[in-house]
């Protein structure tokens, strides 16, 4: 009886973060919020948008999200958010964002299993960005969570959205421009990554090999979001080319945990 018993528990345990995951895809999602809802789109400046909105603001069960987990994000929208915002930046520096970030966290040091290039004896520097790049793109073929979602092409979440701004200096204007139910919001100040970190790491330093994996993963972005954020140095030169926009039209249509797929949109 005590074998039954504990089996019983064993499958209640497993069961309870399943109904969580159905939970979040509620069939009538709140609305008691006012404005317009921001789509947080992982480094995009978003906490500090959620901080400017008040300690009651939330994105969480207001829309159909992808059904896999993030730990301090949330996935990406299934389909279309009405009445939506959201803020996009340079793939690239977003990226070196992330790679400044990543680097104070205890999850970096288990990068140099696997490559021995990701070792932070000497700081910061344009070898283990590259090293790093190198293991991230490898590694999110097989996570799409991986970094907490920050690796997930920002295309992913804001094809999703009504409006998109442009993560710079005149943010804060361009909200109020943009909404008149945003008047209210005043952003704090921004964490800035150090500046000599960002004039010593940049895409600028990426091997050739691991410039093209970049431009490959966040193809949908430099393609999609040049009509916010202008044309990137950075973007792949070809991609206008229909064949690359085909070929890079499935970016979105499929997240994976543990090398299987989690998500696949119905086609």
């Amino acid at each position: 009886m005590k074998g039954h018993a504990l089996c019983a528990v064993c499958l209640a345990l497993v069961a309870q973060p399943l109904m969580a995951m159905k939970q979040r895809l509620p069939t009538s999602f709140a609305q008691n919020l006012p404005g317009p809802l921001f789509i947080h789109i992982p480094k995009t400046a978003g906490t500090s948008i959620w901080e400017a909105m008040g300690p009651k603001y939330t994105d969480s069960n207001r829309y159909p999200e992808v059904p896999f987990f993030c730990m301090k994000h949330n996935p990406p929208a299934v389909d279309h958010v009405p009445d939506s915002w959201a803020i996009v930046r340079d793939p690239c520096d977003r990226l070196v964002s992330e790679f400044i970030w990543a680097s104070r966290l205890a999850w970096f040091r288990k990068y140099e299993q696997k490559n021995p290039g990701v070792n932070l004896t000497n700081g910061l520097n344009c070898d283990v960005f590259n090293a790093w790049v190198s293991t991230v793109m490898q590694l999110y073929k097989n996570e799409s969570s991986l970094e907490d979602c920050h690796l997930i092409p920002q295309w992913c979440y804001a094809s999703k959205v009504d409006k998109l701004l442009p993560l710079d200096a005149q943010l804060e204007d361009r909200i109020h421009k943009m909404d008149s139910r945003l008047s209210y919001v005043k952003l704090p100040h921004r964490n800035e990554d150090p500046s000599s970190v960002k004039k010593a790491v940049g895409c600028g330093c990426l091997t050739p090999e691991n410039l093209k994996a970049v431009q490959d993963h966040f193809f949908v972005d430099f393609r999609n979001l040049r009509s916010v954020l202008g044309e990137s140095k950075w973007a792949p030169k070809d991609m206008d080319d229909p064949a690359l926009v085909a070929q890079h039209n499935s970016t979105c249509a499929a997240f994976y945990r543990g090398g299987k797929v989690a998500w696949e949109r119905k086609k």
